[in-house]
């Protein structure tokens, strides 16, 4: 018998997350739904692969550091961006950076950084919820304040796809850092997540 540590369980959490963000069904509401689950990977992931909780996550965050925000899977070059605030050249931005960002929006909603995208004419029946605004501060914040590189504000525009992409690559990275017995571990002995 296996023991149930936190890690299968947070693995099987993270997995059951992903599993729901690519077979969405395709209701009303799809679009809340996608954001609600995309949140919920990217708090949840960025918090432990940068926490250092997990010894089998931190390489995660290591990858992150080295990978650029404009290349795929994040592919920060492709989204609508408005420079509010401008700073360093984001070719050089870590998706590392770009992902706390882009989390640091999403979690501290008093800040309102986060407001819905629609698409059709303002005022008629059938304006449609299409995306999210993220509004995001670039800086390094694993770095002294006046050290810190920093690529300024932007005002970003995410769609469905781009929720869902981003979604799926870091929980991704997740759940394939445990090893495969442990991975097994957590599918026989973890049913509710």
């Amino acid at each position: 018998m296996a023991e149930i540590r936190e890690e299968h369980v947070e693995w099987r959490v993270v997995a059951r997350l992903h599993e729901l963000l690519k077979q969405l069904p395709d209701t009303d509401h799809d679009v809340t739904l996608t954001y609600s689950l995309f949140s919920t990977i990217l708090c949840w992931t960025c918090q432990k692969i940068r926490s250092g909780e997990s010894d089998a996550a931190h390489p995660v965050w290591q990858n992150l550091k080295q990978e650029r925000a404009i290349d795929a899977p994040w592919l920060l070059s492709d989204l609508k961006m408005e420079v509010i605030d401008v700073g360093e050249s984001i070719e050089a931005l870590p998706a590392s950076v770009f992902l706390v960002s882009l989390r640091n929006a999403i979690a501290h909603g008093d800040e309102r950084r986060v407001r819905p995208l629609h698409h059709g004419e303002k005022g008629k029946a059938d304006r449609r919820l299409t995306g999210f605004i993220l509004e995001l501060d670039l800086v390094d914040q694993g770095q002294k304040r006046n050290e810190a590189p920093r690529w300024g504000r932007h005002r970003i525009s995410m769609n469905q796809i781009d929720l869902r992409r981003i979604g799926m690559a870091l929980a991704d990275r997740f759940v394939s850092v445990l090893s495969a017995q442990s991975q097994e571990d957590a599918r026989r002995h973890v049913f509710a997540a």
